[in-house]
């Protein structure tokens, strides 16, 4: 689409530097996000440590193998909602509806096609797609967003062994225990799923709107 269309990459907000100061920064805030959630959790008694779930080379083996995995889901899901759909639609119906309805869709391929799906899950992926656009709003770039979600999901799945679609990761890093109320815990489908998550977005929309407070301008 690119040489269709006569545009850059970074015409769908893919720049030259695209691992560069903005990615790194996106790993801190989506780290700082999903540890602020278990917090929240364990803080209701609902989340504890039992000890690792794995140890020796075996850790770094995982270690490795879901910081790749983590990255590959986070650029994908990214290139594929919040790249060239995004910009391309927004230029038809201008960038927040564009924003509204590829985040209505991003939160019903969560709903629709992964098992154990509430209403949370739904609402809170639409919310966090929401949330990575305007990250591309005040940055102009991919860059954080793509090292956000990387982040977020690593430290879900991986670093505080929550379960995903109703399963804990092969390699975790620790043995967790999830008690009581799922609307609590994201039970099945993971921190995620939590209600905790609402109040964590208000939050990440308001620390990162005070910190990025200029829009960029959009591509030409």
């Amino acid at each position: 689409m690119v040489r269709i269309e006569r545009r850059t990459l970074r015409d769908y907000y893919i720049p030259p530097d695209i691992l560069g100061k903005k990615f790194w920064a996106g790993l801190v805030w989506g780290f700082l996000a999903v540890s602020v959630l278990v917090g929240m959790i364990a803080s209701l008694r609902g989340y504890s440590i039992q000890g690792f779930a794995t140890t020796g080379i075996s850790l770094l083996h995982w270690a490795l193998m879901w910081i790749a995995a983590a990255f590959v889901i986070g650029a994908v899901e990214e290139f594929v909602f919040r790249a060239y759909q995004l910009r391309t639609l927004a230029d038809g119906i201008g960038f927040w509806p564009a924003a509204l309805l590829l985040s209505l869709g991003f939160g019903a391929l969560h709903y629709f096609t992964k098992p154990y799906e509430r209403w949370e899950d739904f609402a809170s992926t639409g919310l966090l797609g929401l949330f990575l656009c305007f990250t591309i709003r005040r940055t102009g770039s991919l860059s954080f967003a793509i090292g956000w979600h990387a982040a977020f999901d690593w430290g879900a799945m991986y670093f505080y062994s929550g379960k995903n679609a109703g399963e804990f990761a092969v390699g975790r890093l620790l043995e967790t225990q999830w008690h009581g109320s799922d609307r609590v815990t994201g039970g099945l489908l993971g921190p995620e799923a939590s209600c905790l998550v609402f109040p964590l977005i208000a939050a990440l929309f308001a620390a990162f709107g005070a910190v990025y407070r200029k829009p960029s301008p959009a591509p030409n």
